[in-house]
């Protein structure tokens, strides 16, 4: 009888890990991607690759995918640790959050109770408009904000349809849409694209 041809062993993750010097979290979600592309598969035996990517488009999505991942990750993370540090009303914070109206102070979270308490200062005047969040007057005075947001405000810029702008693996480009903070731009050679605007710098 002929031999079966022998297939060929998978890699573990942690091999991965080791190999690449990339953090466990970090290879998990690019293996994850990966995965959900069809690029390769887990077994047992470990992760086996089912095909390369299809061309260089398939191959860029999938990077620009993982950029976006990575930044709403680290955006929950700040909206976490800001929920944490704030002095005002939580529900108020969450309503924002979920772009809801804030509305009036609930009353009931340990902030609301705390001030009842003379533990906290008055809440500042609420600013006025739909989706208001008292939280959102620290940005008319940045250094009262947390080191991490200062930098975050200090280094975000601000674009509009028609800006001529540059992507460090996309190149040169202009806006054509924009949906909070993603942008769709035109680029001279890919074509159009969706990128989270913190990818994104002006043109000179």
């Amino acid at each position: 009888m002929s031999e079966q041809p022998e297939r060929a062993a998978g890699v573990k993750i942690p091999d991965l890990i080791t190999a690449s010097g990339i953090p466990e979290r970090r290879v998990k979600v690019i293996v994850s991607q990966l995965e959900s592309a069809g690029i390769l598969e887990r077994r047992r035996a470990g992760l086996r690759k089912l095909r390369d990517f299809a061309n260089s488009h398939e191959l860029e999505q999938f990077l620009t995918d993982y950029e976006q991942r990575h930044l709403d990750d680290r955006e929950r993370l700040q909206a976490m640790m800001r929920y944490a540090e704030i002095t005002t009303c939580r529900m108020r914070f969450l309503r924002e959050y979920f772009a809801e109206d804030a509305g009036e102070n609930c009353d009931h979270c340990d902030n609301c109770r705390r001030r009842e308490q003379g533990k906290l200062p008055q809440a500042e005047p609420a600013p006025t408009g739909a989706g208001a969040n008292p939280e959102l007057a620290l940005l008319g005075n940045p250094e009262r904000l947390p080191e991490f947001l200062q930098q975050t405000l200090h280094e975000r810029e601000m674009f509009q349809i028609g800006d001529h702008v540059r992507h460090k693996r996309f190149g040169s480009g202009q806006v054509i849409e924009i949906s909070g903070d993603n942008l769709t731009i035109q680029f001279d050679g890919p074509g159009s694209k969706r990128v989270h605007s913190n990818y994104i710098r002006k043109a000179a």
